[in-house]
């Protein structure tokens, strides 16, 4: 039979609890370090897929996107998986109040299964794209100094 302890774990000892937890951290780390290094990549491939005279648009339009597909459902999803988990509500005068209890190993396991999920599909849809671009026929051609007219 278990017994309850009153607090938090104490992730100084060699429990379950502390193992847990350090395999969370590092799967957390581990994910965002990968979020962050396709970064550079992914704004590559928009400089190498459109022509010169668009690039800006495009690097415009692809970040009026990310932050329209993120900044406005993200909180919204995220507050309402929150307030799903919750087990215990401060009720006031007729109304719903904060949160007092979390089911939090059920928002932890929805959450982290939730970022891998997203991750696994924008990877996919990367490397889906990265395959099925045509490559371009024409290389980098070197250019030769006389045809921008540099004064000498």
């Amino acid at each position: 039979m278990a017994n309850v302890v009153k607090g938090s774990c104490n992730l100084g000892t060699t429990s379950n609890c502390n193992l847990r937890f350090w395999a969370y951290i590092t799967v957390t780390a581990i994910g965002t370090a990968c979020i962050f290094i396709i970064i550079p990549s992914i704004n590559i491939v928009y400089l190498r897929i459109t022509t010169e005279i668009d690039r800006s648009s495009a690097q415009g339009l692809k970040q009026f996107f990310t932050r329209i597909l993120g900044t406005l459902p993200g909180p919204l999803i995220f507050g309402a998986l929150i307030d799903h988990y919750c087990i215990l509500w401060r009720n006031t005068d007729d109304s719903r109040g904060s949160c007092l209890i979390y089911n939090t190993n059920q928002l932890m396991l929805t959450y982290t299964l939730g970022q891998f999920g997203v991750r696994l599909t924008g990877s996919i849809c990367f490397f889906l794209s990265l395959y099925y671009y045509p490559q371009s026929k024409k290389r980098y051609q070197p250019v030769e100094i006389s045809e921008y007219n540099v004064a000498t």
